[in-house]
């Protein structure tokens, strides 16, 4: 993700923070008027360099403000939104080379079964967990599955790219091997960083208000020097718009190898109206067509067989 929109989303996540903080400390009608004002100066700043993925957060800012606190949600505040929101609007998420095409198809890949998996503990981004043998063989049979598919599709042009995190381009590799192809890493795609839960067992922490606050509303609310929901959901729709339009340009298939949260939003945007818990080396296809998606194949694990592994969140 760029640089500058990444940081200008976490300022408006920690603005909203703050504001709802001072507002609901009962603070003087001063200072909440500080920090609402700190709050719209930062989606001011991110409506010029935004776009459509950060505009439909900006919906959701704003029914959490109506919800907790609608003192917060003034004139000016809800006017800084609106007109952000319009200049985001006017700039898709997905490029033109990629609504051009006339059908663009990709799969979505979850890293196979690593060990952190079964530790219980939060890896995120900061932690490589090394496959397990039974993820080292699912990786195997998923490399096998998209090859046979492509195969017998006909298609021999790819784009696979895959998070740079250890697990999932362990998995990526086999694909790799399997496809014959180039494998590209984008950061974007990596897992959701923990910050200071890295390395923790969930155990040790789910007690925690930190924790409980975050269970309640991680799309606003990150862990301890980490990231929210929010953050993870523009990153990751950023990558994969820009994939697109790389596919679209030399007309190839795109596999991307992800991880578990990153998928979560991917799929809240592809299926709004479903929840889809990915599984340890699932696969999910859909096709984009006029600038619509459809999915043909929903967290698909049969390939498997009897090595597939419950979805977990230990991640």
């Amino acid at each position: 993700m760029n640089r500058e929109v990444k940081l200008l989303v976490r300022d408006c996540v920690h603005g909203l923070q703050k504001l709802l903080a001072v507002a609901q400390g009962h603070e003087g009608q001063r200072d909440v008027a500080a920090a609402a004002a700190m709050l719209g100066a930062s989606i001011a700043a991110l409506g010029r360099v935004g776009s459509e993925v950060e505009a439909h957060f900006l919906s959701q800012l704003r029914d959490k403000l109506l919800r907790h606190s609608p003192a917060c949600a003034d004139g000016p505040l809800l006017g800084h939104i609106d007109d952000a929101q319009a200049r985001m609007l006017a700039v898709p998420w997905l490029g033109e080379d990629a609504r051009r095409r006339s059908a663009l198809h990709i799969y979505f890949i979850r890293h196979a079964e690593a060990t952190n998996n079964m530790e219980k503990r939060l890896h995120g981004c900061r932690l490589d967990g090394a496959l397990t043998p039974n993820g080292r063989l699912q990786s195997r049979r998923t490399a096998r599955y998209l090859a046979d598919t492509l195969a017998q599709r006909g298609i021999d042009n790819v784009l696979l790219a895959s998070s740079p995190v250890g697990r999932a381009l362990e998995t990526a590799q086999e694909i790799r091997d399997s496809l014959c192809c180039p494998l590209h890493t984008e950061p974007d795609l990596a897992e959701l960083d923990f910050g200071d839960w890295t390395g923790r067992y969930v155990a040790d922490i789910e007690a925690t208000d930190e924790y409980g606050r975050w269970a309640e509303d991680n799309r606003f609310n990150a862990p301890p020097e980490g990231e929210s929901m929010f953050e993870v959901r523009t990153r990751i729709c950023r990558v994969v718009s820009r994939l697109l339009s790389a596919s679209a340009t030399n007309e190839s298939t795109l596999i991307v190898v992800t991880h578990f949260f990153p998928l979560i939003e991917l799929f809240s945007e592809l299926m709004p109206s479903e929840s889809i818990r990915p599984g340890n080396s699932s696969v999910t296809a859909a096709t984009l067509e006029d600038g619509c998606w459809q999915v043909t194949l929903k967290n698909y694990e049969a390939h498997l067989g009897s090595d597939a592994t419950p979805p977990v969140s230990y991640v």
